[in-house]
């Protein structure tokens, strides 16, 4: 089961002034380990980014990583599910740590 959300500021950045957006989904697995195994593989891919770095206090276990266009991806699993965050056009650390609150409280709550 899949679910997918994508959020659109309603005003443009000041900096960029591109439109920011984040996207959010949550899969749920059949069992635990499924959902492990597939955080794995992506943790594999990502882990060799120079910024990957590892989350505390998410879920099972949860990391950021930052692509070249400054850009954050979160990943995180708990229990049966598997859930991804990312933003665009979101300029700066302050906005990479306020995604990683949001995904602490959503993946809490969970």
């Amino acid at each position: 089961l899949l679910f997918k959300i994508t959020y659109n500021t309603s005003k443009a950045d000041s900096v960029t002034k591109a439109r920011g957006s984040l996207f959010f989904s949550m899969e749920v697995f059949q069992s635990p380990a499924l959902a492990r195994a597939s955080y794995n593989s992506i943790k594999a891919i990502h882990s060799k980014n120079s910024k990957f770095s590892m989350i505390s206090t998410m879920g099972d276990e949860a990391f950021l990583v930052v692509d070249g266009f400054n850009f954050p991806f979160i990943v995180a699993t708990k229990g049966k599910r598997n859930y991804k965050f990312t933003a665009s056009y979101l300029i700066g650390q302050n906005s990479n740590d306020e995604l990683i609150m949001l995904a602490k409280k959503i993946v809490s709550g969970h």
